[in-house]
């Protein structure tokens, strides 16, 4: 695979996916998620299979990045939670 080929399936693979992930995650992470599965990927497996995948192992770096980055998110939240008015009554 040439320079340019491998450029234009990055572009399209990225392209794929920023619709599943714009919005979750940034353009360059999903950008460097689809280099590194490119690389990781190139040389040991053949040629003509490895757009394909390369699209599910970036996909699939992707979905636990949203769901780590989820989760992480989801615990700040619980810790800066204002309490509720219930628990700032006073006491009787």
């Amino acid at each position: 695979m040439t320079v340019a080929q491998s450029r234009q399936v990055d572009f399209e693979i990225s392209a794929e996916l920023y619709g599943e992930f714009r919005g979750l995650l940034s353009d360059e992470a999903i950008r460097g998620r689809v280099r590194e599965a490119m690389t990781d990927l190139r040389g040991s497996i053949n040629r003509e299979a490895l757009p394909e995948m390369a699209v599910r192992l970036a996909r699939a770096r992707l979905a636990a990045l949203a769901q780590s980055r989820a989760a992480q998110s989801a615990r700040c939240s619980a810790r800066i939670t204002p309490p509720s008015s219930m628990d700032s009554a006073p006491k009787t």
